[in-house]
C-alpha cells in the first residue's frame, strides 16, 4: 500500500535513544534494520533490544520484504531474539512485528531438524505464509542444497518445498495460478543452463506445454538473461534474452520480452514506434551494448 518503508543503514543518528556505546563500539555497531512509517513519519530501530546478543561484528542485515502492516523480514548474521538458537555466522531470516515491535527468528531449524544455512531471500506468500531461499549445509546426505522453505508464522513451524543439490540456482520467482514459479540454474540433461518450472504439491518441478515452449524459446541454447519478473495477477513474466531464437535476433544485442504463461505466446517489447526491433550498436564496449 506504500506505506512502509523497510532498509538499512549504519548512519547513528537513526539509533533508538537506548542505543549506549563507547566511541570504540560504534564501528562495531555495523549495519541496522529500520522501517518508516510514511502516514506518521515514525521509525522504528528493528534491529535493536538494547544492543546486540550476538558477537556484536554485524556482518549482515538485509531487509527482504515488508507487507500491509508493516511487518518486516531481513536477514542477519546476529542474534535478535532471546530464543535464538541457531548456531550459524550466516544470515538466518527474521519477521519483525510491527503491532507488538517482536522479532521473531524463521529458520532456527529445518522441519524441527537443526541446520547450518545461509538465507538468500525471503518474501510473504499470497496465503499469509513466508518463502524463503536458502543453502543449506549437509541437506541430504551430507550434500549441500539450495532450498525452498515455507514458513508458517503463526506457530514458526516450516517445511521444505523443494530443493536442489549445490551447483543448481533455485529461486521463486512468484505464484501462479497452476502453482510457485520456479526458476532452476544449472546444466540440465537437455543441456540447457536454465529453465522455468511449477511447483507441484508433491514437490517435483514440472513444466506446462505453454511454459515449456517459453523455455525452448527464451532459455535454450544458454542464451544470456536477466532476473525474471512476473506479473502482479501470475499471468505472464518479464524478461531478457539474446536467443537467437525470438524476434528481434542480432548477434551483438539482446532485447526485452513478454511471456504469457496461459498461451506460451512471447512479445518483443524494446521496439521503435513503428513496431521494428530497437538496433544496438554493437560498436560500443560491451557493457554498453545491451538494454
Amino acid at each position: 500500500n506504500g506505506r512502509y518503508i523497510g532498509f538499512h543503514s549504519s548512519s547513528s543518528n537513526l539509533f533508538s535513544d537506548n542505543v549506549e556505546l563507547s566511541e570504540d563500539q560504534w564501528h562495531r555497531y555495523g549495519t541496522q534494520v529500520f522501517v518508516k512509517d510514511l502516514q506518521t513519519d515514525e521509525l522504528f530501530h528493528v534491529t535493536n533490544l538494547d544492543g546486540w546478543l550476538g558477537d556484536g561484528d554485524i556482518d549482515e542485515a538485509t531487509p527482504y520484504a515488508i507487507n500491509s502492516n508493516g511487518d518486516l523480514l531481513f536477514a542477519s548474521d546476529q542474534k535478535w531474539s532471546n530464543d535464538d538458537n541457531s548456531y550459524s555466522d550466516q544470515g538466518d531470516v527474521y519477521l519483525w512485528t510491527k503491532a507488538d515491535e517482536s522479532l521473531t527468528l524463521l529458520t532456527s531449524n529445518i522441519e524441527g531438524e537443526a541446520k547450518s544455512l545461509d538465507a538468500r531471500n525471503a518474501k510473504f506468500a499470497d496465503n499469509g505464509n513466508v518463502l524463503i531461499e536458502a543453502y543449506v549445509w549437509d541437506y541430504i546426505d551430507d550434500q549441500d542444497h539450495n532450498v525452498l522453505i515455507e514458513a508458517n508464522i503463526n506457530n514458526n513451524t516450516n517445511q521444505v518445498l523443494t530443493s536442489v543439490e549445490a551447483g543448481w540456482g533455485l529461486s521463486h520467482i512468484g505464484e501462479t495460478k497452476d502453482g510457485h514459479l520456479i526458476r532452476r540454474i544449472g546444466e540440465g540433461d537437455d543441456g540447457n543452463y536454465e529453465q522455468l518450472y511449477y511447483l507441484g504439491s508433491d514437490g517435483e518441478l514440472f513444466q506446462s506445454e505453454q511454459l515449456k515452449s517459453i523455455n525452448d524459446q527464451a532459455f535454450a541454447l544458454n542464451t544470456v538473461g536477466t532476473d525474471i519478473s512476473l506479473t502482479a495477477e501470475g499471468s505472464a513474466i518479464g524478461f531478457i534474452s539474446s536467443s537467437p531464437l525470438l524476434d528481434g535476433f542480432v548477434e551483438t544485442d539482446r532485447h526485452a520480452y513478454i511471456g504469457y504463461l496461459n498461451t506460451g505466446e512471447i512479445k518483443l517489447v524494446d521496439t521503435d514506434k513503428d513496431g521494428n526491433p530497437v538496433e544496438y550498436d554493437g560498436s560500443l564496449p560491451e557493457d554498453e551494448r545491451y538494454p
